[in-house]
């Protein structure tokens, strides 16, 4: 049977854009910057990095692999009260099929946060963002590569029109609101994200463009102090793009050895819940300024019959940064 490349490419994009079009993570809470820009900087300490490595499908042939980094931080204004900027960096990477498509992307992110009151907060937030799409023939075969009897890899596809590798610009924005109590550890992020705003052109063909949807994204992130020794964390979010869905949502119990703060020891156990396609255990552990989180998603869907109820696991890492706030020096004397 002939395969056309251009066939191929198109499965192969529609494939990465299929189910919510983007990549996703299922510890989407450690992945702020892919909710919204306007989550940049809008945490309770200074810096903050974060990681996630995802590898999917491991039963298929063929596994998927996504890797996300990002590092924030907050920018004082001391002239505006308890107002501040966010600024981040974000790096993604994906691999998926024998055509070994390649996502990688480096964005920077930018928010304004201001001070409401003592307990609220709201803020806007901006991303340019830099892609490259790629993909490989060397595992791939081809009806012209077959000289009658065998296949012969040194035989051209002969395959006219396609780039191999594609680079463009991307643009998003978002607004958010945060609540932080002033005594109890109760913390709320609801908001709003819309990506590709500009509607690059991702498309391998250089006959028919295809422009990338724009992806909505929707999400509310909510701890809740239980007592002294224990939290409950319920999240949800989101994701729109085309005729595309995905809804995820999910609750974990956070229980503490070691109160909230910088020699914190807490363990985190809970589920999420992907809607029509697989249920995720999650586990994480709290040590002082590191977190430290693993799930495992296990397919509900008919992809239960190719890969066997495994979904995939994802590991997460935390590390937020605290700066050590200089005291107010007080002259004794008003001549010196």
């Amino acid at each position: 049977m002939k395969t056309n490349l251009k066939y191929i490419c198109l499965f192969f994009l529609y494939f990465q854009l299929g189910n919510a079009q983007d990549v996703h993570f299922s510890q989407f809470p450690v992945n702020t910057l892919h909710l919204s820009p306007a989550f940049c900087g809008v945490f309770m300490e200074d810096i903050r990095l974060m990681g996630l490595y995802r590898s999917q499908w491991e039963a298929v042939p063929v596994p998927y692999l996504s890797f996300s980094g990002t590092g924030e931080m907050k920018i004082p204004l001391s002239k505006l009260g308890g107002s501040y900027l966010g600024a981040g960096i974000r790096f993604l990477y994906d691999k998926a099929g024998d055509g070994e498509m390649s996502l990688t992307e480096l964005a920077v992110s930018g928010a304004w946060v201001q001070q409401l009151n003592a307990t609220n907060y709201i803020s806007v937030g901006f991303e340019l963002a830099g892609y490259q799409r790629a993909f490989s023939l060397e595992q791939l075969q081809f009806g012209n590569q077959y000289n009658g009897d065998v296949f012969d890899p040194s035989l051209s596809p002969r395959e006219l029109g396609l780039d191999q590798q594609k680079m463009y610009a991307d643009f998003a924005s978002g607004v958010q609101w945060h609540f932080e109590h002033e005594e109890k550890r109760h913390l709320f992020d609801v908001g709003l994200g819309v990506y590709h705003l500009n509607r690059p052109k991702v498309n391998f063909s250089q006959q028919k463009p295809i422009a990338l949807s724009m992806r909505w994204s929707i999400y509310g992130l909510f701890e809740l102090e239980m007592n002294e020794q224990m939290d409950i964390v319920l999240v949800v979010n989101q994701q729109i793009q085309g005729v595309y869905a995905e809804t995820l949502s999910g609750v974990k119990f956070r229980y503490y050895l070691k109160p909230p703060g910088w020699k914190q020891i807490a363990f985190e156990l809970g589920s999420y819940y992907r809607f029509g396609d697989a249920v995720i255990p999650v586990i994480g552990f709290l040590k002082g300024p590191w977190s430290v989180g693993f799930s495992y998603d296990m397919t509900l869907s008919d992809l239960q019959v190719v890969n066997q109820r495994r979904g995939g696991p994802e590991f997460s890492v935390v590390y937020s940064i605290t700066k050590v706030k200089p005291l107010n020096i007080q002259k004794s004397c008003p001549v010196f």
